[in-house]
């Protein structure tokens, strides 16, 4: 809250909020708000997220090798749950036989429709994922998986 008891706006990605505070990923502007202490969510799979100086998840982008050795880029579907996981990065563990995990509920945003690579059929497919948990074989578009894996839509 800030001075006159109203809460305090932030933006998601960057550090507007004061120590001691997170910033809370609304439906929209005025729910985006600093929200006092949380511990972060742990959305891997397996083990815990690769973290930054302040004990918070380093946040990664799918293609970019953000993450760097022994970690992959867990895309939730809040920004804020884009994290660096243990384990063999995407490429090439995405396209090697993984299978498709629905992964768990309890994100804050509805769960959405992701594409994962069948290695059998040689094609990318959809798949509903519910925000947490899931493997390397999750990609946002039918683009980004027919790219990482030469896949062919089913």
């Amino acid at each position: 809250m800030g001075p006159d008891n109203r809460p305090v706006s932030c933006s998601v990605g960057m550090n507007t909020c004061g120590a001691g505070f997170w910033c809370h990923f609304g439906a929209n502007q005025q729910t985006t708000v600093c929200c006092p202490g949380r511990v972060y969510v742990n959305v891997c799979p397996v083990g815990s997220p690769l973290l930054d100086a302040s004990n918070r998840p380093v946040p990664c982008t799918f293609g970019a090798n953000s993450c760097g050795d022994g970690y992959w880029c867990h895309l939730g579907l809040v920004p804020d749950e884009y994290q660096c996981c243990p384990g063999e990065p995407t490429v090439p563990g995405a396209c090697q036989g993984l299978p498709e995990v629905q992964g768990e509920l309890g994100a804050p945003a509805p769960p959405a429709t992701r594409y994962y690579y069948d290695e059998a059929e040689m094609a990318c497919k959809p798949f509903i994922y519910n925000g947490r948990k899931g493997n390397q074989n999750n990609f946002l578009t039918l683009e980004d998986c027919e790219q990482t894996c030469n896949g062919e839509s089913a």
